[in-house]
């Protein structure tokens, strides 16, 4: 099973939270510009993804879907 990869988008660090309303945000967890998440489930404002960090940790965490953009793979922009 292929997962679907988004690049995150904008200008500013993206922020995690705890929650699908972006009402708890995680302290100190967030991702930056062009990296590169796994979204669980489409739904609405906020998404549920995963996200590898450079140092292997997986982190599980919701995120504003107006800052995600779906990519081919085999097609990353540099």
């Amino acid at each position: 099973e292929q997962k679907t990869v988004y690049k995150v988008i904008g200008t500013a660090r993206l922020q995690f939270y705890k929650d699908d309303k972006l009402s708890i945000p995680s302290q100190g967890l967030f991702i930056l510009p062009g990296e590169y998440v796994e979204v669980e489930d489409n739904s609405g404002s906020a998404s549920p993804i995963k996200y590898q960090a450079k140092n292997g940790t997986i982190y599980s965490s919701w995120i504003d879907s107006s800052r995600i953009q779906e990519i081919t793979l085999g097609t990353r922009e540099k």
